[in-house]
């Protein structure tokens, strides 16, 4: 599996959204697939331990083609709200962590894994 995408990612947590963002670090433009269920996994781990989410039913991806120039940008929200994925403890810390994933011919080809996220809840 290629893991060099040429695309770095930052994803964070505000107001309940997991906005990820997309950056081109490569040497030639990049096209994606907007993030949803079936392209981009979540993950929240506790002192190390990954929490079980929530089971959500996995609606069809209406995920369309983006274009990343060089060098360029471009964030998204992801279509579920954090809370809505896990529950949380009162003030509790917990780390945020996005594997988006790229395929070709219904195969995994590349595994983009984004920063770590601590956030409080």
């Amino acid at each position: 599996m290629d893991n060099s995408a040429g695309v770095s990612l930052y994803t964070y947590v505000l107001n309940n959204q997991i906005k990820l963002k997309f950056t081109n670090i490569g040497d030639r433009d990049i096209d994606l697939y907007t993030p949803c269920l079936t392209n981009t996994l979540v993950y929240v781990s506790e002192d190390g331990i990954d929490i079980k989410p929530k089971i959500l039913l996995r609606r069809n991806c209406d995920a369309k083609i983006i274009s990343l120039k060089l060098g360029e940008s471009k964030e998204f929200v992801y279509p579920y709200k954090i809370n809505e994925l896990y529950n949380f403890e009162d003030k509790r810390e917990y780390l945020l962590r996005i594997e988006y994933l790229t395929f070709n011919k219904g195969k995994v080809v590349s595994k983009i894994i984004s920063n770590n996220f601590s956030f409080t809840k």
